[in-house]
């Protein structure tokens, strides 16, 4: 129960500092981690592995609250080139605290990769699936 309050602490204060909203929030976690099965898919069949995965998906929501508690902890857009814009009138600037936070979930910015247990998992899907197809014919 702790961790689910936790949770909900990260998502309310970066729903507060970025001002996203809940269904934004949930949005962004699902999308990014579409897009990150994607990345590390090598096939749409594996990719549809991986997404059907709990434990995937558990090992994904993880690694999107690392990175909000890590952003929470120093809540400020760095000056990188891909953190700043050209303003007309206000010359370079940083991006919002709502853009850096996405750029921060991008899938090419995530280093993590699934452990073994995550694999383990989507392989328990693959055999399941192929069960599943062949109880049909």
């Amino acid at each position: 129960m702790k961790t689910l309050q936790n949770e909900a602490s990260i998502m309310a204060a970066i729903m507060k500092l970025t001002g996203v909203t809940e269904m934004e929030y949930k949005q962004t976690l699902l999308t990014c981690g579409a897009n990150y099965i994607l990345k590390v898919a090598k096939s749409e069949e594996m990719a549809k592995s991986i997404a059907d995965s709990r434990v995937f998906w558990l090992f994904y929501r993880n690694q999107f609250l690392l990175i909000d508690k890590a952003l929470l902890e120093k809540p400020e857009v760095p000056a990188f080139p891909q953190t700043l814009v050209l303003s007309l009138y206000e010359g370079v600037k940083p991006v919002s605290m709502r853009r850096y936070w996405e750029i921060l979930h991008n899938p090419d910015s995530i280093v993590a990769y699934p452990g073994k247990e995550v694999w383990a998992d989507i392989n328990k899907v693959k055999i399941t699936e192929a069960k599943h197809i062949s109880n049909k014919k």
